[in-house]
């Protein structure tokens, strides 16, 4: 008995170990920046994911008006620029799955030779964002800074 939770103890952390799910690296998460738009709020935390070698950022959006005015959109695209560079991201068919207006959009944590990483860039010095979408009808942008 104890020789089977054994094996199966030593099964799941090898299945752990394996995942290519996104791990948080372990710090006290806090917002480092919150702002909004005409349309859009844009809120970022200090957590840092790593997957496959490469560190990520993300940037929880919210359209602050009724998420089915999203229902005709076919895409948004969401840009952020630091004094690091400039990412851009293109959600196609937003509106699937999107109940609550709200996007979780997945960034490259860029850094430059010294360390000075796109979040100590957001923190310390400023952040621009970008978001442009359109319907059949009209087609709209906000900016966040």
């Amino acid at each position: 008995m104890k020789r089977s939770i054994g094996m199966i103890m030593i099964m799941l952390s090898l299945l752990c170990a394996c995942s290519n799910e996104a791990e948080p690296e372990r710090r006290e998460r806090r917002t480092i920046f919150e702002s909004e738009g005409e349309y859009w709020k844009a809120v970022v935390d200090n957590t840092v994911l790593e997957r496959n070698g490469k560190r990520y950022f993300q940037i929880r959006y919210a359209y602050l008006g009724d998420p089915n005015d999203l229902d005709h959109v076919k895409k948004i695209v969401f840009a952020q620029g630091t004094s690091l560079g400039t990412q851009v991201v293109t959600e196609f068919e937003p509106a699937k799955g999107k109940e609550s207006g709200e996007f979780l959009i997945e960034y490259d944590l860029i850094q430059d030779g010294e360390g000075y990483s796109a979040l100590d860039a957001i923190e310390k010095d400023r952040l621009n964002i970008q978001i442009e979408w359109e319907t059949s009808e009209r087609a709209f942008e906000d900016e966040i800074k």
